[in-house]
Formats: structure tokens, C-alpha cells, sequence
């Protein structure tokens, strides 16, 4: 099953751009382009992503609004970011690795570079998704030890009260 990405980036040349350099990529992963923030939240509340790649300044929402969303999202907060942006400014990269980015670059991007840090959070996803399930599986099988557990103590207690009964009819009454 192909990785979804979604990409959001108010300039549709940039978006294009980043469509042609990971054309080479697109038997293995699904590429969702969107110009608008707002939309693109819209996006992530309804659907399966499993990267998102989004600007920095963008009208309406900017990319570290939108990354704090998805951060206190419960349902998408494991969503690794990478944020893009074409701003100097040294600040801005700590900013967003304090909010939870995965990674900030900027533009113009390098493809071999994009294609290497999103193959990096893809395997980081793909194993956070893994313990999940794994933690999961875990979970149940210990709620159903547990029952095990309680249906054995209570067959222990109604044997033990059968043999007092055997033993003295006092006792059992």
C-alpha cells in the first residue's frame, strides 16, 4: 500500500515543483497537493496521511499553526511535518522542531535531500505505527489474562466451598 503525503504550499509553482521532483517516487507513495491550510486541515481530520510536508508562510494559516493543529490533534498528533520555508532566519528552525517538526529545509529544495528526510520519517512512522499495534495487541492480551485470572480464582472458591460441604455438613450449611 503506497504512503500518503500531503503536500500544502499557497503557490501552486511550488506545489507543481514538488510533484516533478518526486514524480520518480510515485509507484510508492501518493502525493495529495494542497494550496490552502485551512483545506488542508480539513484534509487531515478526514483522511490517512502518513507525512506532511508544509510551507512555513502561507495566508490565513501559516505552516506552524498548522503544525501546532496537528500536534494537539489526538487523531493525527503521530503525523510526522517537515516544514519548508525560504526564510534565513535561525529562530524559525527551533521554533518549529520545538512544536514537533520532524525536520525544517529550506527553499529551494534539494531533491535528493527531500527524498532522504522523508524516507527518514516515513521508517520513523512506519515503526511508531508497529509499536502502536504491537502495544495494542499487548493490551488485550492482558485484559484477557486478566479474566482468565478472575474465572480461575472463582472456580478455586467454589471447589474449595464444594469440599467444606463434603467434609462437614455443619460447615456447609
Amino acid at each position: 500500500m503506497n504512503k500518503r503525503l500531503l503536500f500544502v504550499d499557497d503557490e501552486q509553482r511550488v506545489l507543481d515543483a514538488l510533484c516533478r521532483m518526486l514524480h520518480a517516487h510515485r509507484s510508492v507513495w501518493d502525493l495529495i497537493c494542497v494550496n490552502d491550510p485551512r483545506v488542508a486541515w480539513e484534509e487531515l481530520q478526514h483522511g490517512h496521511f502518513d507525512a506532511v510536508v508544509s510551507d512555513i508562510r502561507m495566508p490565513g494559516m501559516s505552516g506552524l499553526e498548522l503544525l501546532e493543529h496537528i500536534k494537539q490533534s489526538d487523531r493525527v498528533k503521530e503525523t510526522p511535518v517537515v516544514i519548508l520555508t525560504g526564510l534565513e532566519d535561525r529562530s524559525l528552525k527551533r521554533q518549529a522542531l520545538d512544536l514537533g517538526a520532524a525536520d525544517l529545509l529550506n527553499k529551494p529544495v534539494d531533491p535528493e535531500d527531500l527524498v532522504a528526510r522523508l524516507r527518514s520519517v516515513l521508517r520513523l512512522k512506519a515503526c511508531l505505527d508497529t509499536l502502536r499495534g504491537h502495544k495494542s495487541m499487548l493490551e488485550d492480551k492482558v485484559q484477557e489474562r486478566t479474566a482468565e485470572l478472575y474465572r480461575s480464582r472463582m472456580d478455586v472458591i467454589w471447589r474449595l466451598c464444594l469440599a467444606a460441604e463434603h467434609r462437614d455438613d455443619n460447615t456447609g450449611n
